[in-house]
Parts: structure tokens; sequence; C-alpha cells
């Protein structure tokens, strides 16, 4: 929820918490929350004596006071306040870019609605992991403790022989959002066969990067981001069928997937259109089933405790913002439908909509050029964007590397001279695992695809990689990458050949038109056999190289394999993407 503000009070809070100047703040902490709350109970009390008159809109004021109240506390990890100074554009705001600081002092006059400055609060709330999302975080961390470190194949003891003898060192890190903290928590506690809730487990294992913005999205980038997004907006408003041209000025990098995907689009007005169509179609139909049903659409027999009319104000309110004042398209709100249906087919499929898989077949292609061309539309871009956004995640991950390289001795290590209960009691093995939202995802994959690596020489088998790594449509929940060092002590210390590092790469979940596919061929067994049988083909992309200082030899290898899989999502070893599409709220 976005509102303007104009207290004194508000712009005072901005002062406080907005050091060196920032324009932009996030407060999340209970004690941060609790002022905000206070200000907003001040503001509605004044508002009912009627002097002096309240500027803010009331029914906002209410939600921000009924959010902040939600659970009794402000203890949650869901819900956090952000305030921007920006300037007034259309029926939107544009980051304010010439303004050095906010208002000088608390003696200073609020800015009038007829200024160009003004200070936007921004509530976000909610965001919370299903309970599918926590048992796919959870088996993916059974599943990673049995392909990794195991000494006894398939069993998964491997890595608790080694945890439990101080032969393990393991930390987590997750960025600040709530889905992303509750799957890291999941993933350990698969990981290293925990009990208990998930809760001891976040503050026991899970180390929140808050002062580093390691795993946070860095808006240092802003001003280029927005403006690949506004030539994005412009390519995708022409009501014609494209060209290759055309389709090439959208794609610049002639990545498959995205070539794919627009080819299936073909004209994006008329595909946008038909979205708008469709999403109207649903939130009449809705309304439809309220008026008919009466009180009872208030019952909350949806997933989630979610109600019918609930579920029609979120159709609502998408069909209302897709379309603009001026006849065009808004095409970020792509992926927000693009949750939304891939939401309700997951969780609420007895809902029976129609009209559903029609716009998830369309929403889809479009989501799957947006998303990826949001970070960097030519090589140069993807690039420099990638760069912000994870150069703190990339240089922590160096340090992690030279680290193991340089042999530093633990103090907490198992002195095996006093340990001979231990079938390897010299073997020691470093984990740390990062989870982080879709940005740095992205940022990683464009990093490795277009970072020039090995810009002085060509090897067939890292084009061939790279074109797999270009298939990719895209990044689901639990998308990750893994990167393995090994050190061969055979050789030389100063050998270039002593140390071999391996990078996996998995898109995570499957979609829901997998799952669909797979759900149909699964019934036609079923019918013709009688028997049960169900499929996962994994693709692994491994790319090695046997130096890490040169970063040279690259090598790759693709593997395919087919496992039982009960729920028909795509697990495998890996950590990564902890939220954002298909992660969180609206996972599979």
């Amino acid at each position: 929820m976005k509102m303007e503000v104009f207290d004194e009070k508000f712009h005072a809070l901005v002062r406080k918490y907005g050091k060196d100047g920032k324009k932009h703040i996030k407060l999340k902490t209970p004690s941060q929350l609790k002022e905000v709350l206070g200000i907003a109970r001040y503001l509605l009390n004044e508002a009912e004596k009627g002097n002096p008159p309240v500027r803010e809109e009331i029914y906002k004021l209410e939600r921000l006071k009924s959010v902040l109240e939600m659970y009794g506390s402000l203890s949650g990890i869901n819900r956090k306040v952000q305030f921007r100074y920006c300037c007034r554009k259309g029926s939107g705001y544009a980051r304010n870019k010439k303004l050095a600081s906010p208002p000088p002092s608390p003696d200073a006059a609020p800015p009038s609605t007829s200024s160009r400055v003004l200070l936007l609060l921004i509530l976000k709330w909610g965001g919370e992991l299903t309970t599918a999302g926590c048992a796919q975080a959870e088996e993916l961390g059974k599943e990673f403790r049995t392909l990794y470190q195991d000494d006894d194949p398939g069993t998964g003891l491997g890595i608790l022989r080694l945890h439990s003898t101080y032969r393990h060192d393991l930390k987590i890190y997750a960025s600040d959002e709530g889905r992303v903290q509750m799957t890291a928590a999941a993933f350990a506690k698969g990981l290293l066969a925990l009990e208990g809730g998930l809760t001891s487990i976040l503050v026991s294992l899970v180390h929140t990067d808050e002062k580093n913005s390691m795993l946070d999205y860095s808006s240092n980038m802003t001003p280029i981001m927005d403006s690949v997004k506004a030539r994005l907006h412009q390519l995708m408003q022409v009501d014609e069928d494209m060209k290759e041209e055309d389709m090439l000025d959208v794609a610049p990098t002639g990545t498959a997937s995205l070539m794919a995907s627009l080819r299936a689009v073909k004209n994006p007005f008329a595909a946008c259109k038909l979205v708008h169509e469709l999403v109207w179609s649903i939130k009449n139909r809705l309304d439809a089933r309220i008026a008919k049903r009466g009180s009872s659409a208030y019952e909350c027999n949806l997933f989630h405790g979610e109600s019918l009319i609930l579920m029609a104000a979120r159709w609502d309110k998408l069909a209302k913002d897709f379309k603009m004042k001026n006849g065009l398209f808004d095409i970020s709100k792509i992926p927000d439908i693009y949750d939304c249906v891939q939401y309700d087919l997951l969780h609420n499929r007895h809902a029976v909509v129609p009209e559903w898989q029609e716009l998830h077949d369309i929403i889809s292609k479009l989501a799957d050029v947006i998303v990826p061309q949001e970070y960097g539309m030519t090589r140069d871009e993807k690039v420099e964007i990638s760069q912000a956004i994870c150069s703190g995640l990339l240089r922590k991950m160096r340090a992690d590397f030279n680290h193991n390289v340089a042999q530093v001795e633990n103090e907490h290590r198992l002195n095996p001279s006093y340990y001979d209960g231990a079938d390897s009691p010299y073997r020691h093995v470093r984990s740390r695992l990062y989870f982080t939202s879709e940005s740095h995802v992205h940022s990683m994959l464009n990093i490795l695809r277009h970072g020039g690596l090995f810009p002085d020489r060509s090897d067939a088998v890292w084009d061939k990689a790279l074109l797999e790594l270009g298939a990719v449509p895209e990044l689901n929940y639990m998308t990750r990458f893994v990167f393995r060092l090994y050190e061969d002590t055979s050789r030389p210390i100063d050998s270039d050949s002593r140390y071999l590092v391996k990078i996996q790469f998995s898109a995570g979940a499957q979609r829901w038109d997998k799952i669909q596919a797979k759900r149909s061929t699964e019934k036609a067994f079923r019918k013709s056999s009688g028997g049960s049988r169900r499929q996962r083909h994994k693709l692994r992309v491994f790319l090695e190289t046997p130096t890490l200082a040169q970063q040279s030899g690259l090598d790759a290898e693709l593997k395919e394999g087919e496992e039982e899989d009960e729920e028909g999502e795509e697990e495998e070893d890996g950590i990564g993407r902890g939220g954002g599409r298909g992660g969180d709220r609206k996972s599979g």
C-alpha cells in the first residue's frame, strides 16, 4: 500500500533513521514499527476531533494501523514500512533524483499537495511461505545431504557425522525478507535432521544480513533499471506481430528462451489485451459467485484462510492496475498477475475458474520475457546491473574460497589425535549457504553468462553449458547455484591444477504447465497399465575449472536422471533463491 504523508512526525522519523541524507529508508525492527504505529494512532485520534484537519487519507491510516497491530505484537518478520521522497508523475510516482536530503529542520513546513516533492509511505506485509514451500525446502535439505559429503551414498549420514564431530563448519545467511528466512530455516531442518519448529532453528542457525546488504537489493542501479524498464515498456506496446528484428530489439542477446517466448507471444499489445480481458472475466465470475452465495462468501474456505471476497478483491486490483488511463498496459504488473494465477492454480484449484488455465498459458510467456529483461536488455546493461546488485555476495564468496585455499586453522576443529572413532578424522568440510531473492539469482546468472570469465579462450563445452543456461525460461522457487572447491593434495602447492571448482545450477521447482503435463501422462499411464509412476528429469550443468586464481581450464558435464517425486516438483542439489516468484505466499 502506498500513501502520501504530510505530518511533520513522519518527516522527523525520516530524519532520524535516514543517515547521510538518504532519501529512502526501510523500517523493520519492532521499535521502529512501534513509532510508525504511534503516529498512525495519533493522526486517527486527531481526525476524530477534526481540529486541525488531518491531510492523510483516513482509510489508509486505518489500514496502516490494522496491519501493524496484526498478530497482537510487532515481532513478526513479514511486515515493513518504507519512506521515500519522490515526485508526482501522472497517476503514479517517480523517484526524486534532485533532492539531496529531507527537509533540513523540524521547523520546516510540511510540503503542500501541490509541491513537486512529496514523502511517500510504502507499507508491505504478507509474503508468508506456504506449507508446500516449507515442505519443498525441507525435502531439498534432506536431498542435499544425501548428495554431498555422504560417506554412505544414499543415507545422508556422512554430513551428520561431520557436523556432530566438529568437522563441518556451517554458516547460513539470509536476507531480511521473512519468507527467505523461513526457507533457510526449513532447509537447515532437512539438512541437519533437526526437530522442533522453524522459529527456533531460524534464531539459532540463520544469520540475517542487515548491516552489509550482501543479500538485499541494492538501489545503486535504480536509475539504470528504471531506464531499462521504460524502454522495455515502450517496446512491448507495439500492436503488430513482431518480426525477427523487433524481437532482437527486446532481446539483444538473442537468448534462446527469450526468443522462443517472443515468438509465442507474437503481438505483445494483443497479448496484454487478452490478459486484461481474462483478468476482468475472472473478476466478474468471482463477483457473480459472491452475489449468489451471499454471506457465505465471507467464509474462509480457500487456501491460507482466504475468503472468496478477498480472492475477488485480489483480482479486482490486478484488473484495475494493469490497464492505464492512456490505454496502454503496465507491464510491471505482469509478474504479479503470473504469481496470482499460478498461486490459485496450485492451491485453489477446487474453486474451478475456467479462465485460469488460458490466462496462465499466455501470461507465463509474457513473464518469461519481462522478468529477466528488467535486469538489463543488452549484455553491458546486464553486467553493470548484476555487479551493483550482487558484488557484495561475490566478494564474500571469493573470501570464502581464499580462506580455504590459505588453509586457515579453525580453533573449533576436531583434533584428530584425540579421536580415533572416525573413519576420516582429518577430513573437514566448510559450508556457506546464502538464501536471497530473485534479483540476486538473475544477477548471478547474468554474470556467469555475460561476465567474460574466459575472454581469451574458446571452449566448446563451456559454450554448450552457456547455451543450456540460455534455454532456461524461468527461475522458480529454490533456484540455486552450488560452488564446490576441491583440493588435490598430490599436486604441487603452487600448481594451478591443485584446485578444482565446480558450479552446479538448478532452475528450481517445476512450473505449473510442466506439473500439469506430468499429471496427464501419469493419468494415461495408470489407465493403460493399472500402475502409477512419477518421473522427474534433472538437468545439471557442471562448469568446472582446475584453478581458482586464474579460473581457467573450464569443463562441463550434462547429466539427466529420473527420480521418484510424490509432489511433482523438481528438486536438485543446490541452494540460492528462497523467495520471489513462486517462493512466497504464491509458491508451489
